[in-house]
């Protein structure tokens, strides 16, 4: 069959394919994107955030050698997940009261945040029908004025490239609007008590809400089986037209799982993620019937990647309201 024209990697893979892409909503592509994209960088004797259990002196040290093999999802750094094609970053942003710094986090700082946005920045600003989406999925230890001067923070860093949301009820942006408009840059947060949506979007009309303009429901479950149930449940269910929709292709541990893990396999996470590694791309043709939009996976591969690309040469599916769902409930009954 017909390929994508790609380069020897997939820095610009929708630039590539512009004819391809031009008259698709954006909830019609299917877009690579990883979980907890900046935790590549944690290793033992990263600082430990408030996330964490507080277990005294004697268990401490424990808990933090457990909870790091537990806490990088990724092993690509955020500039080359992009040069490899992927367009949706999972961003978890803490404030450390210590040093009044921003950091990526997972339950352990990883990467200053400016640093990671200014690599974002510069891939951006490089490739400017690429399309990318920063969904900052957690503030931690954020006042109001912590989250204004971050959004200032993001506005300096792509201004005029930054693409307001849809409201309810509106269509969808297709790829070639966006990039006519050239405003290919998507900043999504989710908000807290200290942080309401409708109180800084007011100051900052760019900022999608992550509750909102992105559906993304979470399995939070360690077994495949249970897993692709919930993706052909949730993916069948109707979608607004003005949303993104992510399917969360993760295994979660919870806190039994990881103590489990000192003595049986799975040790780690990524232990726990090959698992699913090698069963998601032989659920796609299953899922991609249901309309796969943005996928996120742990230590997303360049293969997986090229698979997921490689899907946005069919023909566009349809999102709308009340779609037929008897395919789905065909798939849940095999």
């Amino acid at each position: 069959g017909r390929k994508l024209s790609l380069m020897d990697t997939n820095k610009q893979w929708m630039t590539q394919n512009f004819d391809i892409l031009k008259d698709r909503k954006l909830n019609e592509i299917t877009i690579p994107g990883s979980h907890d994209s900046g935790s590549y960088s944690i290793a033992n004797g990263s600082k430990r955030t408030d996330e964490l259990p507080n277990l005294g002196r004697c268990l401490n040290p424990l808990v933090e050698r457990i909870g790091v093999i537990w806490s990088k999802t990724q092993h690509m750094t955020i500039k080359d997940q992009l040069e490899a094609g992927v367009r949706y970053l999972d961003l978890r942003v803490y404030k450390d009261n210590d040093d009044e710094q921003l950091y990526l986090v997972h339950g352990f700082e990883a990467g200053l945040f400016s640093n990671e946005l200014l690599r974002i920045k510069n891939f951006v600003d490089s490739n400017p029908k690429e399309y990318i989406i920063l969904d900052i999925n957690h503030l931690y230890q954020f006042t109001f004025d912590d989250a204004v001067a971050l959004m200032f923070e993001l506005n300096d860093a792509f201004g005029t490239k930054l693409l307001p949301p849809r409201e309810k009820g509106q269509a969808m942006y297709t790829f070639g609007e966006i990039v006519d408009l050239q405003k290919t840059v998507t900043v999504a947060i989710t908000e807290t008590e200290e942080v309401p949506y409708k109180k800084i979007v007011k100051e900052f009309p760019f900022l999608w809400s992550s509750e909102i303009n992105i559906i993304s429901p979470w399995a939070n479950t360690t077994k495949p089986a249970k897993l692709k149930q919930f993706l052909i449940r949730t993916m069948s269910q109707d979608r607004p037209t003005y949303a993104l929709h992510v399917t969360q292709s993760i295994l979660t541990p919870k806190l039994s799982d990881t103590i489990k893990g000192i003595f049986v396999k799975p040790h780690n996470l990524l232990q726990l993620s090959e698992v699913l590694l090698p069963l998601f791309p032989q659920w796609i043709p299953e899922l991609s019937q249901l309309g796969l939009n943005i996928i996120i996976i742990d230590f997303i591969t360049q293969d997986l990647i090229q698979t997921l690309i490689d899907l946005n040469l069919r023909s566009c599916f349809e999102v709308e309201e009340g779609n037929d769902t008897s395919e789905a409930d065909a798939l849940l009954k095999k």
